[in-house]
């Protein structure tokens, strides 16, 4: 398990290194979530009584895809952004598209395919790089890091979003915090999330990257006995996702499986193809909703949680939401 100190000292570095830009990015977006960003509100409780996809950018995500080509009503499909590309490019449209990073190129990964987001939602960080949003063509949802650092103090009131997930790391992990804290689908199924290469694959799926050169810093068993490196960043980023999981999602009867044996990160195994075969949907009762607003609404969402006339006023305007699901979920604009 992470330590407090390696946590603090994890956030510390990135603050140091991307300030500047962050700021920057942070004023672009809060002048376009003004003019098109739609409230987290909108999405919350979307996942009740159904499986989500969450799918990252190592290699072992083309050993999925022609599973992935098989469409199923009750199951969902969330990328992080460098997937996109690759799942466009192989007829896989997904419903979401995460961004976290400031310094994602938009002119590769985004440009071309733009004509093709029309209906899907980018759910992105304030600080992350604002071409994305600017030029999406669908719907686009803001929110902003919560830290140990309370970087989001910062933040919050430069964009005008004070709606929170916490900091996780990477956008591989933000696909799940974020959609498991808004969205609460039952069930998780990890894709791409390897967190580590053998000799024989790329840093990236698809893409011949000299990263798995110069960020080789670690080597280990991955989950069929293969030696295996890792970066000193992705290594944290496991360790880190591995105690929200634990934490946060097996304590609270979520179920979360992955899809690959290449990775380091320790999950219950599933196969892809029997997933999408028989995934269903299920119709939460309404004492359920109820139960995720009580436990929810006063401990999410908002800056100042604390004061708790805003935390109710907030359970409010869940129980209006919530309660009008689907499909004006995704029709009023915030």
């Amino acid at each position: 398990m992470l330590t407090n100190e390696e946590v603090l000292k994890q956030s510390q570095g990135a603050f140091k290194q991307w300030e500047k830009t962050w700021e920057k990015n942070c004023k672009r977006n809060a002048e376009i979530l003004k003019e098109k960003g739609y409230s987290n509100f909108r999405l919350f409780g979307h996942g009740v009584g159904r499986s989500l996809i969450c799918i990252a950018f190592a290699d072992s995500l083309k050993d999925s895809i022609t599973d992935l080509k098989k469409k199923n009503p009750a199951v969902d499909i969330a990328c992080v952004d460098k997937a996109m590309s690759y799942l466009l490019d192989n007829n896989i449209k997904p419903q979401f598209v995460y961004l976290a990073d400031a310094g994602i190129d938009y002119e590769k990964w985004c440009k071309p395919y733009l004509e093709q987001t029309e209906d899907i939602c980018l759910i992105m960080n304030v600080t992350a790089n604002p071409l994305w949003a600017e030029n999406w063509k669908g719907k686009v949802f803001y929110c902003v890091n919560q830290d140990n650092i309370k970087s989001e103090d910062i933040y919050a009131p430069l964009s005008g979003c004070n709606e929170l997930v916490k900091a996780s790391s990477n956008v591989g992990n933000t696909v799940i915090v974020h959609s498991s804290t808004y969205m609460q689908y039952d069930n998780y199924y990890l894709v791409g999330y390897d967190f580590c290469w053998s000799w024989k694959d790329n840093y990236y799926c698809g893409t011949d990257s000299d990263k798995r050169w110069y960020m080789n810093h670690n080597q280990l068993l991955n989950g069929v006995g293969d030696m295996v490196s890792t970066s000193q960043n992705l290594l944290f980023s496991v360790r880190w996702l591995q105690d929200f999981i634990n934490i946060e999602l097996v304590r609270k009867g979520k179920l979360i499986f992955t899809t690959s044996k290449k990775g380091i990160l320790s999950l219950p195994y599933r196969l892809l193809n029997r997933v999408l075969e028989c995934a269903t949907t299920r119709e939460p009762s309404q004492k359920e909703m109820d139960n995720i607003i009580n436990t929810r609404a006063v401990d999410i969402h908002v800056r100042d949680a604390d004061n708790l006339n805003k935390a109710l006023e907030d359970k409010k305007i869940l129980e209006v939401v919530v309660r009008h699901l689907p499909p004006e979920i995704m029709s009023v604009h915030a």
